[in-house]
């Protein structure tokens, strides 16, 4: 590129910057790093290299010297203008560049084209040198022909007696040879012709097309030496401008000074009354989060409610032990032995008078059936109390059955229920998984017709990123407006694969995981299971360990999932499949179902992977990041086409076959993957993140993208595709890159073009990451 000559030294700059002084006009400053980049641009293209000009926050306390006060809002617009100039030309000059290379490239191709052409004559010309010797052997053996044929004549009319018909015979087959190969002759005369004819057509005409693109290309330069020398016209003009508006800067400083002083005074105001109303609300935000913390982050009014639920099952209860018959044979038990304390204590009371009777009769001599009678008495009271000793006995062994009982029966009725039925215990037939390409088009075309009476329409690329999300991760998130398919997906994936479908709808008032799995009653002793403790479960028994099974949390966001999943969030991050467990009970129980692990905790197995809906709208709550990073999330688009695939049979597929095709994709494709984080992790898109948003990539998203893009390759998808993906919904999601109000439009300019960048070298274009920018773009223009 052609150099600028040196222009004159900027009077406003030198090597030592005057120090900056608290009168600094605030509307320049904001200006500064803008027009500082222009000037820094322009150095590096080649423009003003030996000129020691400089832009900082000291020249700018020159302006404001040099200037009036009214004229610093012009000087500013002037300046920002200034700086898009500069960044249109260094974008200008910049396409020039790639042009030029482009051009550079063109013409490298033609040249090569140009060496193939030549190859080829040489080719050519090569098989028509190996054709001629060819053509002379044809030529002489065609003359010994003719020679043959002359001394056939000659023999023929020399011995015409006893040989006239074998040698017409000879002579005749003779004759047929030679036109045979006379004929191969004129054939091979053909080709050649015909070969030299397409030589000399094919090499003339590239020699046209060549001359034709070195024709362009010499236009071509020419006007991108026109582009250039207008460029330069034009920069020369704006530094023309610029030292006009540096003489200006100076005429309006006082009266500038004073306006912002004023300002500055009106702001410190402003901003004292602001802080009064800061603290007032930060004391009323504390008493407020007090008050909160008291209330252990639930409302006044569920505590409310609760306690009042709380004391009816009490009045329940209570009522439920007195009408039972282990209250009634209780209170039975009591009674009997207070009447057994009464009459002990009676007989405690008799046998001294008894006592004292005996030792009355000896003494005055009673009669002897005064005497009998006292002993008979006696007998009488000892029967009594034998009596009521075996009554309180039997009424003992009958609370003990009835408690032996209470203890034979099982806490969890419903697992052990599937414990004991046929069904769950005999082990199904179940295919293999093909190949991930040929299966991907195969799975598409079931989950269409897997609900009955209702055509599922869903792209191959929709499959394609669903299996890639279930080598991935076992929580997966499905978004998009209302209608567009998300629980149908899930339902119908679980049916394609012969698997089960345990469908849960979340309330808005879930707290904890009581709400999901169920909850121990004491009293009771019994475990009231609900549906996902029984699909957990259910995964785990003979006829669905092999199957793959899926647990539906519709609406998962009418509640936060960071409170009722928190244990399901923590237990899927264990690399240990086995450590993967939910405590249900502090101690185990007697007669659990056999496959909770000790008698109270239930195992999350591999083949089960949870599917939430989520819909955005007033009633529902935003997933937390912890939720966020921890899933695959898939947005869908409603999806609209007349066309119709072809049915196919159903089928079981093993959960196991499944598995392995999944990890057999992840090593092949494992050293590609590997190439391709590094060129992420290493761009200029890392660098903007940083900057801008001070974002970093972590272990678990690079963990992630070496599972989820090798699969979404091997099921027939693009590596472009399936990263272009997890960026759109792990980076550049709502509230990460895009949806916030910390960043300005400036921002998501300098990421979309870093984006580009990184992405320049590769096959397809990051459609849903740019979408996603695009929209956040628009939002800020709109002022939402």
């Amino acid at each position: 590129m052609a150099k600028h000559k040196p222009q004159q030294k900027n009077k406003f700059s030198n090597n030592t910057p005057p120090t900056a002084t608290a009168s600094n006009s605030p509307s320049l400053k904001p200006v500064v790093p803008k027009v500082a980049a222009t000037i820094e641009s322009a150095k590096s293209l080649g423009i003003l290299v030996n000129q020691d000009l400089k832009f900082d926050e000291a020249l700018v306390d020159q302006f404001s010297k040099a200037l009036p006060a009214q004229e610093h809002d012009a000087l500013r617009a002037w300046l920002e203008q200034f700086a898009t100039l500069g960044k249109a030309i260094k974008d200008k000059i910049t396409e020039v560049e790639n042009k030029q290379r482009q051009l550079e490239d063109e013409q490298l191709d033609l040249l090569e084209k140009h060496d193939a052409l030549k190859k080829d004559g040489e080719i050519f010309t090569k098989e028509f040198a190996e054709l001629n010797p060819k053509l002379e052997e044809y030529k002489v053996a065609n003359a010994k022909l003719i020679n043959r044929e002359r001394e056939l004549e000659e023999r023929e009319s020399e011995a015409r007696n006893g040989f006239a018909n074998q040698n017409e015979i000879s002579l005749k087959s003779l004759r047929e040879n030679m036109k045979s190969l006379e004929q191969q002759r004129d054939s091979i005369k053909r080709d050649i012709e015909r070969a030299d004819r397409q030589l000399t057509d094919s090499q003339q005409k590239k020699d046209e097309e060549l001359h034709q693109r070195e024709l362009e290309i010499s236009a071509k330069q020419l006007e991108l030496s026109r582009t250039e020398s207008r460029l330069q016209r034009k920069l020369s003009e704006a530094d023309r401008e610029l030292e006009h508006y540096k003489e200006e800067l100076n005429k309006q400083f006082e009266i500038d000074s004073r306006r912002w002083e004023e300002k500055i005074a009106q702001a410190n105001r402003r901003a004292e009354a602001a802080f009064a109303q800061s603290n007032e609300a930060e004391k009323r935000l504390y008493e407020y989060r007090d008050l909160i913390n008291e209330l252990n982050g639930r409302d006044p009014q569920s505590l409310l409610n609760e306690l009042e639920e709380l004391r009816q099952e009490k009045r329940h209860l209570q009522t439920q032990l007195n009408n039972s018959d282990v209250g009634s044979l209780e209170s039975e038990n009591d009674g009997l032995k207070s009447r057994i304390q009464n009459l002990e204590s009676r007989l405690r009371e008799v046998e001294p008078d008894l006592e004292h009777a005996r030792s009355e009769l000896s003494r005055q001599r009673i009669g002897v059936a005064e005497k009998q009678g006292l002993v008979e008495e006696k007998k009488v009271l000892e029967k009594h109390k034998q009596v009521l000793t075996a009554h309180v006995n039997e009424l003992s062994n009958k609370i003990d059955q009835l408690t032996d009982a209470q203890k034979s029966q099982t806490p969890f009725p419903a697992l052990d229920n599937m414990d004991k039925t046929e069904r769950f215990q005999v082990k199904l037939h179940l295919d293999e998984v093909s190949d991930l390409k040929i299966f991907a088009p195969e799975l598409q075309r079931r989950i269409a017709y897997a609900e009955r009476g209702v055509y599922l329409n869903y792209k191959l690329e929709d499959i394609q990123i669903l299996l890639g999300g279930l080598a991935m991760s076992q929580l997966h998130v499905f978004q998009g407006i209302s209608g567009t398919g998300k629980t149908s997906l899930a339902k119908a994936f679980a049916k394609a694969m012969g698997g089960h479908c345990t469908d849960i709808a979340v309330q808005a008032g879930w707290r904890d995981r009581d709400d999901l799995l169920g909850h121990y009653n004491a009293f009771e002793k019994r475990f009231y299971e609900k549906d996902c403790l029984q699909g957990l479960y259910r995964a785990q028994t003979p006829a669905y360990d092999d199957c793959c099974n899926i647990i539906l949390l519709d609406e998962m966001n009418l509640s936060r999932p960071e409170q009722y999943f928190a244990e399901f969030l923590s237990a899927l991050e264990k690399n240990d499949p086995k450590e993967r467990l939910i405590t249900l009970m502090e101690s185990s129980m007697e007669n659990a179902p056999k496959r909770l692990v000790e008698g109270r905790k239930i195992r999350v197995p591999q083949n089960v992977w949870f599917i939430g809906t989520a819909n955005h709208d007033e009633t529902t709550s935003e997933l937390a990041d912890k939720t966020y990073d921890r899933s695959h999330i898939m947005t869908l688009p409603r999806h609209e086409s007349n066309t119709k695939l072809e049915k196919i049979d159903a089928q079981r597929f093993s959960y196991a076959s499944l598995h392995k095709r999944f990890k057999e994709a992840i090593k092949v494709h494992e050293k590609e993957v590997t190439d391709l984080l590094e060129e992420l992790t290493t761009g200029s898109l890392t660098t903007a993140l940083e900057e801008k948003f001070n974002f970093g990539w972590g272990n678990r998203f690079e963990r992630q993208a070496k599972q989820f893009i090798p699969v979404v390759m091997a099921a027939g998808g693009s590596k472009e595709m399936a990263l272009d993906h997890l960026l759109a919904t792990r980076v550049f999601r709502n509230g990460k890159v895009t949806g916030r109000y910390d960043a300005n439009i400036d921002d998501l300019s300098h990421v979309e073009k870093a984006l580009n960048d990184t992405w320049k070298s590769w096959k397809t274009p990051p459609t849903k990451c740019l979408e996603v920018l695009e929209q956040d773009r628009n939002r800020k223009e709109r002022g939402a």
